[in-house]
């Protein structure tokens, strides 16, 4: 299987990684957080404790430099999993890197005020315009010069919770199945290819009322783990790469 890639621009992988950084960032330093056990600043063991980027060394900074390597004429292309190597070393050795502290802390060594919450309703997602499948199919065939499945083929944009939410048939696993997440905010497009017979297909949830597997995905998530069986599908993502505004509909 190849290894997954970004195609597009540094803005979009921007936004592409974002949830998925913090999450890595988090990873990486939950050890050393136990380890300092107390604010670096004011030395509090009794609050929550943040790890905070030194100053000259942000993530943006750090995900700037690591892009810089995979820059082509038009924009970038990623190996996603080389990136994710390269980030987790680009934090080393960790206190250097990295500081321990509490939350008020945090938000002064950041600079930023403290902000008195709000009762307003959680932000609600604007639907889409409705995505063209022959258009999808086209532009990933033209984009990858391959040749899709169109009898075994899912796509699904992010839905009214935030997710990605698709539910194959019950056949689908007698062939390749070819699947796509469209992330309609950013203008990314993921496509996968699950092999037919593939072992993953035991651990899916099936729904009882239709016999249909049912499958969810974060779409801040850069491993697409699916929600119900907890699997990453980044094995097998083939490509991520930007499409223009209205290429879909």
């Amino acid at each position: 299987m190849k290894a997954p890639i970004f195609t597009g621009s540094k803005e979009g992988f921007n936004r592409f990684f974002s949830g998925f950084g913090r999450n890595l960032v988090q990873k990486i330093t939950r050890k050393y957080k136990i380890e300092v056990g107390a604010c670096e600043h004011c030395g509090a063991v009794d609050q929550q404790l943040d790890s905070a980027h030194v100053h000259g060394k942000e993530r943006k900074k750090i995900l700037d430099s690591i892009l810089s390597k995979f820059e082509t004429g038009s924009g970038i292309q990623v190996d996603l999993n080389e990136f994710e190597s390269e980030f987790i070393k680009a934090h080393e050795p960790i206190n250097e890197t990295i500081k321990i502290l509490c939350k008020p802390c945090h938000r002064k060594y950041d600079g930023h005020q403290t902000r008195m919450k709000t009762s307003k309703p959680p932000q609600t997602i604007a639907p889409s315009r409705r995505i063209n499948k022959t258009k999808v199919i086209n532009t990933i065939e033209n984009y990858l010069q391959c040749k899709i499945d169109r009898g075994n083929f899912n796509i699904s944009t992010i839905n009214s919770s935030g997710d990605y939410s698709v539910e194959p048939n019950k056949n689908c696993p007698k062939k390749e199945w070819h699947l796509c997440l469209i992330n309609t905010r950013d203008k990314v497009l993921n496509y996968f290819i699950i092999p037919k017979h593939g072992e993953v297909y035991s651990m899916l949830y099936i729904r009882k009322d239709n016999g249909r597997y049912r499958l969810v995905f974060e779409t801040g998530d850069y491993n697409f783990i699916e929600k119900y069986c907890n699997v990453k599908f980044a094995r097998y993502l083939v490509s991520s790469f930007s499409y223009f505004e209205n290429t879909l509909n």
